[in-house]
Order: C-alpha cells, then sequence, then structure tokens
C-alpha cells in the first residue's frame, strides 16, 4: 500500500478489502480503510465480515462508513437473497440454535450465554442494530428478538 498498490483494484466479485475480511485480517483491513478503500464495494466487505463472525472488523466497517456518511445504505444493503447483513446473522444464528426446536425464554438465553459462537453472533447483531440495522422484517416472525435485546 506504501508503494501505489491499487486499493480498491476488483474482479467480479473481490477486492483487496473483501479478500481481508475473508481472511479475518483486521490490520489489513485498517490499513485498507486508512487508504481509502472503498467499503461499499458490490461484495460488500460487511457481510463477509458478518458471516465470519469477524466482530472487530465489523466495528471498524460500520465506523468508515458512519465516518463516510452512507453508514445507513452499509448496514442496510440487501444481498442477491434480499437479505441485509442482520438479516443473515440472525438466520444463520437461528440454524444453529436448531430452527425447528421451539425454545422458551430461559432456554434460548441460557443457550445463548453458554455458546461462544452463538454469543459473537449476537455481539456482531447487536453492533449492527447500534449502527441502525433494520431488524422490523425478523421481529415480526421470531419472538427470539426480546432475548437478544436482553442479553
Amino acid at each position: 500500500i506504501k508503494n501505489g498498490a491499487l486499493v480498491n483494484k476488483t474482479s467480479e466479485y473481490d477486492s483487496c478489502l473483501t479478500i481481508a475480511c475473508e481472511r479475518k485480517n483486521l490490520p489489513l483491513v485498517k490499513k485498507l480503510i486508512e487508504s481509502g478503500t472503498d467499503i461499499n464495494f458490490t461484495g460488500n466487505p460487511l457481510f463477509i465480515a458478518c458471516e465470519n463472525g469477524s466482530l472487530e472488523i465489523v466495528k471498524e466497517l460500520l465506523k468508515s462508513a458512519k465516518s463516510k456518511g452512507f453508514l445507513e445504505t452499509c448496514v442496510n444493503k440487501t444481498n442477491c437473497y434480499g437479505l441485509t447483513p442482520f438479516n443473515m446473522v440472525f438466520n444463520k444464528t437461528l440454524v444453529l440454535i436448531n430452527g425447528d426446536k421451539q425454545f422458551n425464554y430461559d432456554e434460548l438465553l441460557e443457550l445463548l450465554n453458554k455458546n461462544k459462537y452463538l454469543s459473537l453472533n449476537i455481539q456482531i447483531m447487536k453492533e449492527l442494530i447500534s449502527h441502525g440495522a433494520d431488524k422490523s422484517i425478523i421481529s415480526s416472525i421470531y419472538n427470539y428478538l426480546q432475548v437478544i435485546d436482553d442479553l
């Protein structure tokens, strides 16, 4: 980067930033953001960081989007399946919980608190919500959001 690397060079689906997010390379993500890389790229690095459970990278990307004035667009951007980053993490968490089983509030709260991976997903969802993620579509479908709010 110091020697003039093209930080916004992309292929059809990838950019330097999306690859850094895939590899969970926080120092490189920070360096690319500082160098002016486009964080709102089509391959949306935020989706990748959320999918990979990279909380610190999610925070960096949201901070950068906010400072550049397009936080709302970034946090509520939909992918080709119509999912936002929040929807994607929420759905993944439900699958990991075992979406077929119905838990009561206390059982779900205990499960989420015990499982480190699920807990990380919850932290990512909370981070997205605190930055304006729209959770209204999901809240009408699932009653798990109250538990998320209470964690």
